[in-house]
């Protein structure tokens, strides 16, 4: 099979292995689509490190089961699902508690392990979530960034008629304002530097749009819940700064140096902040997200490019694209590479 590899900051390089075997409990995955996400370009430009090279990357998968390891039916060949890429080993305190997200033993697809810049992929059968037949696997490949974005949410419990300021407008910043939206908060506000992806949240009914290339925010103006969705040192300062008293502030882009934050303004009025990132209990709830289209994956997916031209999709993901998304064009179990 093909696969690709990080192999050092700023380089990747393609190369052919053996098709792996599923093991108990596993699945092999014929890998049909990969988002490209910004922590991907973060760890291939060095500036995180969470796996060494060479390594596949890619944790934003959809495909189909091409293969089951014992104690898998195999009924599910053929099955088209998305994946959760946060293996777990169930066993531990934070597993059994019911925070998998914490688990001591866990591993990310992609992320701090090997990931599925690859043909073929084995994941835990326990870790695919079937997708319905009108969902394309590009718009299955959004599920995990979905899924953070709901487990964010549903940390701060959106109130309805409150006032929500989303800063970023990523594809994560932007699936944040469309669910606010939908969630009931009043009104919505994002502010990006992107006309182009300002113009598809006020199509989508966000209530209003900042530039922040043409103003900044009214320093005066405070917000029941922001979010933080880029990770620079300014954004998450302005997130802070946007905060009413009492007010929920999730710090969801990562950033890659130690900020200084206004602590004797979060505890004086008594700002909370919260951590946004993996939540395995919310991948059903995704699934009818994706099915209803409640959280317009199609429209946030600006680049559909072969799985062979991964390069070129990292170069239009470094320089502007809203979402990149690899794809392979296959009829059957092997792909057409």
């Amino acid at each position: 099979m093909q696969r690709w590899q990080w192999t050092g900051p700023g380089t990747v390089a393609g190369d052919r292995i053996a098709r792996p075997a599923p093991g108990p409990g596993e699945v092999l995955l014929h890998v049909r689509a990969i988002g490209i996400c910004g922590t991907d370009l973060h760890i291939v430009d060095g500036s995180i490190s969470p796996l060494q090279p060479p390594s596949p990357l890619g944790h934003e998968l959809a495909g189909q089961i091409f293969a089951t390891g014992a104690g898998v039916d195999d009924r599910l060949i053929g099955a088209r699902c998305c994946v959760d890429p946060l293996v777990v080993c169930g066993r531990c305190d934070a597993c059994r508690t019911g925070a998998p997200q914490h688990c001591v033993h866990g591993r990310e697809l992609g992320v701090t392990t090997g990931g599925a810049w690859q043909e073929y992929v084995v994941v835990p059968e326990r870790n695919c979530y079937r997708i319905p037949d009108h969902v394309s696997f590009a718009a299955a490949s959004q599920a995990e960034p979905l899924h953070v974005v709901l487990g964010a949410l549903d940390r701060v419990e959106p109130r309805p008629g409150e006032p929500a300021l989303v800063i970023g407008d990523g594809a994560t910043g932007l699936y944040f304002a469309r669910l606010l939206r939908s969630s009931g908060c009043r009104p919505v506000t994002l502010a990006g530097l992107r006309p182009e992806r300002l113009s598809l949240a006020r199509s989508w009914g966000v209530d209003e749009v900042i530039d922040l290339q043409q103003a900044p925010l009214d320093p005066r103006r405070r917000f029941g819940l922001v979010i933080e969705a880029v990770g620079r040192p300014e954004s998450i300062r302005l997130a802070v700064a946007a905060a009413a008293p009492g007010a929920r502030v999730v710090l969801f882009g990562l950033p890659t140096a130690e900020v200084a934050l206004d602590l004797w303004r979060v505890v004086t009025t008594e700002i909370t902040l919260f951590g946004g990132s993996n939540a395995p209990h919310v991948w059903p709830r995704v699934v009818t997200l994706l099915g209803d289209g409640t959280a317009g994956v199609e429209d946030v997916i600006s680049d559909h490019v072969p799985f062979e031209e991964l390069p070129e999709g990292l170069h239009r993901a470094r320089n502007g694209a809203l979402k990149v998304v690899l794809e392979r064009d296959s009829t059957s179990g092997s792909a057409a590479l």
